[in-house]
């Protein structure tokens, strides 16, 4: 998974490659901001496991909603983006209304332009907010996961990818 901002439909190919990517940020330069969300949560559709090899792809990392104290793949995200020099961006990146407003970030621009919003990110002008669900809703979460994984099963309907 990858989050662009700043283009158009018409310049994302059906299935983009790293290399596609290489050539969008070539053409668009300062004009795009690529972050890759939840890089490094255990999913095969995250980057995290070629984040290095395409770092310079990348303008920041997704500071996720779900995590705790027991278990928080955003510390890895967080080590990558200091090696790395790339701002660290909270959002709600939520299938579930109970978790949306929970992680958002500050960004001194000065100005309210998507330049000004882009060159603030890429120069670490970010203060990522987040708070992390609370017991009950991270019950509620496992509950509704373990639901729709039983109702996969029962019904024969493929995963979700």
């Amino acid at each position: 998974e990858v989050v662009l901002l700043n283009v158009e439909p018409a310049e994302i190919p059906a299935r983009m490659t790293f290399r596609d990517l290489a050539r969008l940020r070539e053409s668009r330069g300062d004009s795009l901001l690529v972050m890759a969300p939840h890089p490094f949560y255990p999913r095969p559709s995250c980057v995290g496991p070629v984040l290095d090899t395409h770092a310079d792809l990348f303008d920041a990392v997704e500071h996720a909603h779900l995590y705790g104290w027991f278990w928080n793949p955003n510390r890895a995200a967080l080590a990558w983006a200091k090696q790395h020099g790339k701002a660290v961006l909270a959002n709600t990146d939520t299938h579930d209304l109970a978790f949306l407003g929970r992680n958002c970030t500050e960004i001194e621009a000065g100005e309210l332009t998507i330049s000004a919003l882009f060159a603030a990110i890429r120069a670490g002008r970010t203060r990522p907010i987040s708070c992390p669900p609370t017991t009950v809703e991270w019950a509620r979460f496992i509950a509704g996961a373990a639901y729709q994984v039983g109702r996969r099963r029962l019904l024969g309907t493929p995963a979700k990818s």
